[in-house]
């Protein structure tokens, strides 16, 4: 038996029909309606789905919006919940429909007229709950507000106002958006989001694109994350909700979605060149390509350096701004060092070519796929030297922040995580 869902696009304050995902004998189609593609403001929602009245096969309809639903054991969860068959992305997407990434909107009925909106304000106790069964609540909250997020990890969308971090969260209900994501430790990889916030914070500290973020205090278990979401944009003068004003949702796609690969195929094969097909996707699509594809460069050199295996193709994405015009390279997000736990493999997602493993990166091996993905040696060699005097005074600075927050045990993990960064440095360094 199939089914239909109707994709809307936030834009410019509502919410506008622009194709119907139809199941045909199992299989998702996607198309766009007639009357979004005479829209004079009609833009793709995916470089894998041009603008075009035919309707798009299973497989490439499968590669953007199986992406924007959660991966891992939430997903098998919802399965589970939708009496879904294994990689059934239509029935999940239908659970979690209200709130996907980017600006999508998805709903059973052609109008998304009078949606169900509303925020219900959730305190300290239940925020905690996430640290102590990360699963169970990631499960319940993405069926109570309809939110879906993609990856793997077990994470929630909520809304934050104020300065207090354990304080001032709702949970999102309907399609009223959400401003952060909060992501919960894991036992088996300690320290993990401490570990998070610092090098997400030293990519700050040295002018790389990277959101906001901070530690929440957990009595009796790992802090919990929380990053503020880059497709979510707050402006002045518009809506509000419940007393909260609502913010802006903002399109994305991540590189997987925009080049039409299966999430399955995030992690670089041996023998492809992915870091190419991230600047291609950038040249292609970018409204100011030189500068995003040098911050792609950095990016990677920045991945090496912390010891980021897991910078899989879905953890590189493009943004569009609220009026769907400019598209620019996604702020760094989901960055940790993941070699200091010796179960995971030190192979990376998106490697510098040759062979995968970050132990055999050399100068040489940088600097040849670099100018494979199209950027000059003259300006490589300059980011080389950048990356390997600023990352470990980033990483220190960016400890010492969150120790004078209250959590020193970040201190600790730069003191964990330094030596292999200054090794992996002294590899590419003149």
């Amino acid at each position: 038996m199939g089914g239909t869902l109707f994709v809307h696009r936030e834009f410019k304050g509502s919410y506008q029909l622009l194709g119907i995902l139809e199941e045909n004998a199992g299989l998702p189609l996607f198309t766009y309606v007639p009357e979004y593609l005479e829209n004079a403001d009609a833009v793709p929602i995916s470089s894998s789905l041009p603008l075009s009245a035919e309707t798009f096969s299973p497989d490439v309809t499968s590669s953007f919006f199986s992406g924007i639903i959660p991966e891992g054991q939430l997903n098998r969860d919802l399965e589970k919940k939708a009496r879904a068959e294994r990689g059934d992305y239509f029935k999940v997407l239908d659970l979690v429909r209200n709130e996907p990434v980017g600006a999508l909107i998805l709903t059973r009925e052609p109008s998304a007229d009078g949606l169900e909106m509303g925020y219900e304000e959730i305190g300290e106790k239940q925020l905690n709950k996430l640290a102590y069964a990360p699963a169970e609540v990631a499960f319940g909250l993405a069926l109570e507000s309809r939110i879906s997020l993609a990856g793997a990890q077990a994470k929630i969308g909520l809304y934050h106002a104020g300065d207090d971090s354990c304080d001032g969260w709702y949970l999102p209900h309907g399609a009223a958006p959400s401003t952060h994501i909060l992501k919960a430790g894991s036992k088996a990889f300690p320290g993990e989001t401490v570990c998070e916030a610092m090098c997400v914070r030293a990519a700050s500290l040295m002018d790389l694109s990277a959101e906001e973020c901070f530690l929440i205090r957990v009595e009796d278990a790992e802090p919990i994350i929380a990053v503020k979401r880059f497709d979510r944009a707050m402006s002045n003068g518009g809506r509000s909700l419940d007393g909260l004003l609502v913010p802006n949702r903002l399109h994305q796609e991540d590189i997987c979605q925009a080049k039409g690969i299966s999430r399955e195929l995030k992690y670089e094969p041996t023998g492809v060149n992915y870091l190419g097909l991230i600047v291609d996707a950038v040249r292609r699509v970018s409204t100011n390509q030189m500068e995003d594809r040098f911050l792609v460069g950095y990016n990677q050199l920045f991945d090496y350096a912390v010891g980021n295996c897991d910078n899989h193709l879905k953890n590189w994405s493009l943004v569009w701004d609220e009026d769907w015009k400019q598209v620019r390279l996604a702020p760094l997000y989901d960055v940790l060092c993941t070699t200091i736990y010796p179960n995971l493999v030190r192979e990376m997602g998106v490697s510098f070519g040759g062979s995968r493993k970050i132990d055999d990166v050399t100068r040489e091996s940088v600097l040849r796929q670099m100018a494979e993905a199209g950027l000059p040696q003259g300006i490589v060699t300059g980011m080389i030297n950048d990356t390997c005097s600023e990352v470990p005074d980033a990483l220190r600075d960016a400890a010492r922040s969150l120790k004078e927050e209250g959590f020193p045990e970040a201190e600790a993990m730069f003191d964990k995580i330094i030596p292999e960064v200054q090794t992996r440095l002294n590899r590419i360094a003149p």
